[in-house]
């Protein structure tokens, strides 16, 4: 590890000298926590202590909602067992960590996680401020403590429960969207923050016109038609689900027109009326 040159700038090439290193490590060592900035370790985190988990600790949902669809659990299982998209849910955890309100007040607010299938979601929250035993996680699947059992549909919360709720790539898996959306509004403090996102298809494919208006997403079948799934093609889909409830937008996000060919995310973060 070299300075730099005397006289001149510091180079663009990260080089960490042997103090910079040691005083690194002996942050990381009183503060084991900050590890959980870092995507990868998350990412691997979640992994191991998925791994360490017995069979009959795998916990599904008995009895589900009509309006949940059918595949769901089997779904999101596999993609449990495969630990994939476990960094998708940064996607909306970023954008709250810009919000002045909650960077002051992160470690005082309730929150609550829907659908976070792995503990990586929570990782990144706690890595964002919040306080562990503030965090709920809400889902069909669970393995961990941070996590509990239950439908977004009929959620087993009190009315004005947390101060931001996530609805994380979950309204896919609904046949009425807006049920669900009444639901997050309902368990939200008047006031609250909500935060969403869902895959975003391709521009071009069919119910594109239809999303031009739609409140919520688009019921489209599978290609082999064994399933029907709720698909969305911007970020009004999603707004239109809280009409007349919300008070400011502080995030969203439609799919950039570089990247129409390939499938991304539409995103919203928002806070309700009071």
């Amino acid at each position: 590890m070299t300075d730099s040159p005397a006289g001149g700038k510091i180079p663009r090439k990260l080089n960490l000298t042997p103090q910079e290193s040691k005083q690194i490590i002996d942050h990381i060592q009183s503060n084991p926590a900050d590890l959980l900035q870092i995507p990868t370790v998350r990412a691997l985190l979640a992994k191991s202590r998925f791994e360490r988990v017995e069979a009959t600790a795998l916990e599904t949902l008995d009895e589900t909602s009509e309006a949940v669809r059918s595949h769901a659990i089997e779904h999101n299982m596999n993609n449990l067992r495969k630990m994939e998209a476990v960094e998708r849910p940064s996607i909306l955890v970023y954008p709250l960590r810009g919000i002045e309100y909650v960077v002051r007040n992160a470690a005082t607010l309730k929150v609550l996680t829907i659908g976070p299938r792995t503990e990586s979601e929570i990782f990144s929250l706690i890595a964002a401020g919040f306080d562990p035993e503030k965090i709920t996680g809400l889902d069909l699947i669970s393995y961990s403590d941070f996590v509990q059992l239950g439908d977004m549909h009929a959620m087993p919360f009190d009315d004005g429960s947390f101060d931001i709720v996530i609805m994380g790539w979950v309204l896919p898996y609904s046949s009425e969207n807006q049920r669900v959306a009444d639901e997050a509004v309902r368990v939200t403090k008047p006031g609250g923050i909500i935060a969403i996102g869902c895959p975003a298809e391709i521009h071009g494919e069919p119910g594109t016109e239809e999303a031009a208006t739609a409140v919520g997403g688009v019921p489209v079948s599978t290609p082999d038609g064994s399933k029907t799934v709720s698909r969305f093609f911007n970020s009004g889909q999603l707004m239109r689900l809280f009409e007349g409830k919300i008070d400011t937008v502080y995030f969203r996000q439609d799919p950039h027109p570089a990247t129409v060919e390939q499938r991304g995310n539409v995103t919203a973060v928002f806070r309700l009326n009071a």
